[in-house]
C-alpha cells in the first residue's frame, strides 16, 4: 500500500477549474439529484427520517460529483487497495 505524497497534498489543494465538459456533468447531476430531494420531500413526512434521507442525499451528491469531475479527462489512477472511490 502507498502512503500519501506531497503529490498528492499538492492535487488535494490545489483548484482545478473544470472543464467545459466537466461543468455541464456536474449540472445535470446536480439537477438529478434536486429532483430526487425533491421527490422525498413531496413524497415523505417531514421527520428525522426525511432529514437523515436527505443529508445522506447530499453527501452522495457531493461524493459522486467529486468522482465525475475528478476522473473526466484524464487516464484512471492506480486502484488502492481498500478505497471505495477506485471501486469501479
Amino acid at each position: 500500500m502507498r502512503g500519501t505524497t506531497q503529490e498528492d497534498i499538492d492535487n488535494w489543494f490545489t483548484y482545478h477549474p473544470p472543464t467545459a465538459e466537466q461543468q455541464a456533468r456536474y449540472v445535470q447531476l446536480r439537477e438529478t439529484f434536486k429532483r430526487l430531494a425533491e421527490d422525498i420531500v413531496a413524497l415523505t413526512p417531514s421527520c428525522a427520517d426525511q432529514t437523515a434521507a436527505l443529508r445522506q442525499l447530499r453527501e452522495c451528491s457531493m461524493a459522486v460529483t467529486r468522482r465525475s469531475l475528478a476522473t473526466s479527462g484524464r487516464p484512471p489512477r492506480r486502484k488502492r487497495a481498500g478505497c471505495i472511490a477506485d471501486a469501479e
